[in-house]
């Protein structure tokens, strides 16, 4: 699996990276908002790890910008931050979880692995007839697709 963690904390990016690689991920390590950027239009990620409080460009805007370009990889936010309107606001663009620093690496392992449990199915069974492919962007309905 092909995760980007945007974490500016050295030590924490490369804490969770160590980590992450040790179960047997590929992990792209960036500290700021704008090499974030530059990394996802360059390369396809299965996972996101962002920090909201980033330089150059702030996390919230950078789960914007990864959900324009990508509406089925699983995102999750990490950050110190204790405002309700930034744990809203990240739901309202499309995160999948959000953990408050400081926290166990292991929390973070057991919730990509329920995120990649849940995202197996790229499909969505609208009605016995109307199926939406979420990787593809594809409506069907009756087999014919729309």
């Amino acid at each position: 699996m092909n995760v980007l963690l945007i974490e500016d904390d050295i030590q924490l990016n490369t804490t969770v990276a160590r980590f992450l690689e040790s179960k047997k991920f590929d992990v792209t390590k960036v500290f700021d908002g704008d090499d974030a950027i530059e990394t996802i239009d360059s390369n396809n990620f299965d996972l996101y790890i962002i920090d909201i409080n980033i330089p150059h460009i702030n996390g919230l805007d950078i789960l914007t910008y990864i959900r324009q370009k990508d509406l089925t990889s699983p995102i999750i936010v990490i950050t110190a931050s204790t405002e309700l309107q930034n744990f809203k606001n990240a739901f309202e663009n499309g995160c999948n979880e959000f953990v408050k620093k400081p926290f166990y690496l292991e929390e973070l392992k057991i919730r990509i692995d329920n995120l990649i449990k849940t995202n197996d199915d790229t499909t969505i069974n609208i009605a016995d007839t109307i199926v939406f492919d979420m990787e593809k962007e594809e409506l069907s309905i009756e087999n014919t697709i729309i």
